[in-house]
């Protein structure tokens, strides 16, 4: 079953509030509170459409029986599985026909963590979704065919490849150009690029890669065609 939203903002317990306060969130968005990410919600003033998780991280489990959250989707899991929270979030989306996946997270704690985030981003990909880690300084993506950044000048680019080898056919707006160049998994080659300008743009020939941005100004906007 499809929703009639244009893109799912997915506010785990690790959102940075000050990211999600700069964020223009629309009416045409389906917002997720993943477990104890609907604390950030209620700072924010959201209602989100849905909470999902095993609710292990809720600072006030009880106020989700309230009528504050009477319209809301509540989808319980046990403390015991095999997803991730967010893995389960993102599923959610997949099977409700989301293109457009956005997760709030600060990428700080555990690097476990942070790291099946970019899990997640690889299978929302697979499925032909378009998915992005937010924290406050960095957007973490999925490579597509073509790809046009638009960053503040000074932002830095690091391509991390998750097949094993990554085939870039040609690049501008970059100090280093990636033009003809073939990465492997084992090796960090392609770490701390630098944007030129507002605007980058990255071909892919073959493989799979994760691109992460870091910002030395922190854009309020999507950031990725």
């Amino acid at each position: 079953m499809s929703l009639p939203y244009q893109r799912a903002l997915l506010f785990t317990p690790s959102t940075p509030i000050t990211i999600a306060k700069r964020f223009e969130i629309l009416t045409t968005d389906f917002l997720i509170a993943i477990d104890g990410g609907l604390d950030c919600c209620r700072k924010l003033g959201l209602t989100p459409h849905l909470l999902i998780g095993d609710m292990d991280s809720l600072d006030k489990p009880d106020e989700v029986n309230t009528a504050i959250y009477a319209q809301t989707v509540v989808v319980r899991y046990p403390h015991e599985k095999n997803e991730t929270d967010t893995q389960l979030a993102v599923q959610y989306c997949l099977e409700h026909k989301l293109r457009r996946i956005i997760i709030f997270n600060d990428l700080q704690g555990r690097c476990d963590h942070a790291l099946a985030l970019m899990q997640n981003l690889q299978e929302a990909n697979r499925q032909g979704c378009q998915a992005e880690v937010w924290s406050e300084n960095q957007r973490a993506f999925i490579l597509n065919k073509r790809n046009v950044l638009q960053y503040p000048a000074g932002s830095l680019l690091s391509i991390i490849p998750l097949t094993s080898t990554l085939s870039l056919k040609r690049s501008s707006g970059l100090k280093w150009a990636l033009d003809n160049l073939r990465l492997c998994q084992w090796q960090s080659r392609a770490i701390s690029n630098e944007l030129l300008s507002e605007t980058a743009e990255i071909v892919v020939a073959g493989g799979i890669g994760l691109a992460i941005v870091t910002c030395p100004v922190v854009p309020d906007h999507n950031c990725i065609d």
